[in-house]
């Protein structure tokens, strides 16, 4: 159980249960690994239990997959433990792809799109942007060099996606605006896919949809959340969580950490990581207010500056969920501070999940915009129309607000195959021009 020259860290996320003389103290999610700081008296026993690991690499070392430690006597220490996961035979692939554009601007859009494979297999993936049109003009790239660029998409095939990989491929683009300049707030809509689908353990995860406003400045230390409304406080709901961080000085950023304190209205023990751009040590902590605070470290990542483009930035990806019993009507706010080595916090942006949706929100749909979502119930196969082709995506999500499918509409009508999902109550958001609608759709087995 020591770390050889010649083994990675893990890029993938992993959950650890901890516990003290058995008794259950946290749960813990961590891509590279975590720091924990116990309390207790001389003698006792805190064990860290692997719950999770990533798609086909399982716990080599300990065999039991749990590390035990004991507390002693004397000056205060910090050991190192390590926990060794090994490939499997397994030829399966599960490609998935996140992106973060921290840029929606007047005249320019700057993102990086990062894409992973939970499996050890390498699998060869193909990368699409479908960009929107109103930027038209020639694109720039930095890393890496597109296959092809077309109208309204650019295409990139990348080799050996495997998770023994010490990070995510990011792949970044810049893309001008070839007339007149846009206005704020107008939205732009966009989405990225990864291929191929067939064959893959997961395809929920292969597309991601973005709507952004314009902004005639921005700040690239941002911070995102989805949902940006949620139908009842009285159930569990799921909120992802989207941190950018850029090095925006004129020198490298070699150590950086976020400080992320999280609202009452969470359950800290839920954090769940999807994916972190570099090497990262998380921690949790409770200041001397009871304020649960999650601690994102990236030691010696060694950020380039601000004149690299693509190798600047940074992102960590997590979701959490709402505890039960949140005031209808009331906002979840999350903001986090960005430490660049020895430099002042930078903070991100407000953003607030609303509990309750606001009816304009749920249905702002026109009579022009009718929706027909049939059959109802259904057991195989859902067809989503729209008379006008307004909407541009859609989601699936159950009682619990966990969102099971996302995908954008490619055309109209489309088919969506709901064999696999249990059978009971779905609701089914639409997200277009003119807002969102929501549709309830019974699964029958």
């Amino acid at each position: 159980c020591q770390k050889d020259t010649n083994d990675v860290v893990l890029s993938q996320p992993i959950t650890i249960e901890v516990d003290s003389n058995g008794v259950v103290k946290d749960t813990l999610s961590a891509t590279s690994g975590f720091y924990y700081t116990a309390y207790g008296s001389v003698g006792d026993v805190y064990a860290f239990k692997v719950l999770t690991t990533p798609a086909g690499m399982p716990v080599s070392c300990p065999s039991t997959a749990i590390i035990y430690d004991t507390l002693g006597t004397g000056a205060y220490a910090s050991p190192t433990k390590n926990v060794g996961l090994e490939c499997s035979t397994s030829s399966s692939f599960d490609l998935s792809i996140h992106s973060s554009i921290p840029i929606t601007g007047t005249f320019d859009q700057q993102g990086t799109i990062y894409i992973q494979n939970a499996y050890c297999a390498p699998v060869n993936a193909t990368v699409t942007l479908h960009h929107s049109l109103k930027y038209p003009g020639v694109p720039n790239y930095v890393s890496p060099t597109p296959t092809s660029i077309n109208t309204d998409n650019i295409v990139w095939n990348i080799n050996s996606l495997s998770s023994t990989l010490p990070n995510p491929i990011p792949i970044h683009y810049v893309i001008y605006i070839a007339g007149t300049y846009l206005t704020p707030g107008d939205t732009v809509h966009s989405f990225v896919t990864i291929d191929p689908s067939t064959g893959d353990a997961n395809v929920s995860d292969n597309t991601e949809v973005s709507v952004d406003t314009v902004k005639a400045g921005c700040d690239p230390n941002e911070m995102w959340v989805t949902p940006a409304c949620v139908m009842s406080g009285n159930i569990v709901n799921k909120l992802q969580y989207k941190i950018n961080f850029e090095n925006t000085g004129n020198d490298t950023a070699h150590n950086i950490y976020v400080m992320d304190t999280l609202s009452n209205n969470i359950d800290i023990s839920s954090m769940r990581l999807i994916m972190s751009s570099h090497e990262m040590y998380t921690s949790h902590i409770r200041d001397s207010v009871g304020h649960n605070i999650i601690k994102f470290d990236f030691p010696h990542i060694n950020l380039l500056d601000s004149s690299h483009h693509g190798q600047c930035d940074g992102t960590v990806i997590f979701t959490v969920n709402s505890i039960p019993g949140v005031v209808m009507g009331s906002d979840i706010y999350n903001r986090a501070g960005i430490y660049f080595d020895v430099n002042p916090v930078v903070l991100t942006n407000n953003v607030a999940t609303k509990v309750g949706c606001p009816v304009s929100s749920v249905n702002t749909v026109r009579n022009t915009d009718e929706v027909e979502i049939y059959p109802n119930p259904v057991s195989e196969e859902l067809i989503i129309k729209s008379e006008r082709n307004n909407y541009y995506s859609f989601s699936i999500s159950n009682m619990m607000g966990q969102i099971l499918l996302q995908q954008p509409l490619y055309t109209s009508p489309t088919k969506v195959n709901v064999r696999l999902l249990p059978a009971g109550l779905y609701y089914i958001t639409l997200t277009g021009q003119h807002g969102n609608i929501v549709k309830k759709v019974i699964k029958t087995l």
